[in-house]
């Protein structure tokens, strides 16, 4: 099998993985202690960044009507299921809410961040696994004068 060869896509593709790589790190880090929630405009989903995880909702019927909409910012306290939920934290849940209203349903989904992290660590490693674009074919060989 030829290793491959470090082209100029190669090298961007890994220098934007790693800068991404620091971002979401950074990120990661500071949602440990912080919780970013942005709301669209209609309240009817949202995206977090709480306790190492990424928090995807939606929210449709009634519901919609009670929650906040735009970009808040909470000060967490650390738990020890909070460090558990960052590196097991996978969960999916649907529940029903039942209002005077009317019914409403939100949708619920928990990533940890750490998968993400992995992924963007693969174009880096790559541009190391391959050899320069200048190198010999044989490297043992080389040319004696």
């Amino acid at each position: 099998m030829r290793r491959p060869t470090r082209t100029r896509r190669l090298s961007i593709a890994a220098i934007a993985s790693s800068l991404a790589f620091v971002v979401v790190a950074g990120a990661g880090i500071r949602s440990l202690w912080n919780l970013d929630c942005w709301e669209n405009a209609n309240g009817r989903w949202g995206i977090a960044l709480a306790g190492g995880c990424a928090h995807f909702n939606h929210h449709s019927g009634m519901v919609v009507q009670y929650i906040p909409i735009g970009f808040y910012h909470i000060d967490l306290k650390l738990d020890r299921s909070d460090a558990a939920r960052a590196i097991w934290g996978f969960s999916i849940d649907r529940e029903f809410v039942h209002l005077k209203n009317g019914n409403g349903r939100n949708f619920y989904l928990h990533l940890p961040l750490w998968p993400l992290l992995i992924l963007l660590l693969i174009a880096p490693a790559c541009w190391l696994i391959a050899r320069p674009a200048n190198a010999p074919a044989f490297p043992v060989v080389t040319k004696s004068s």
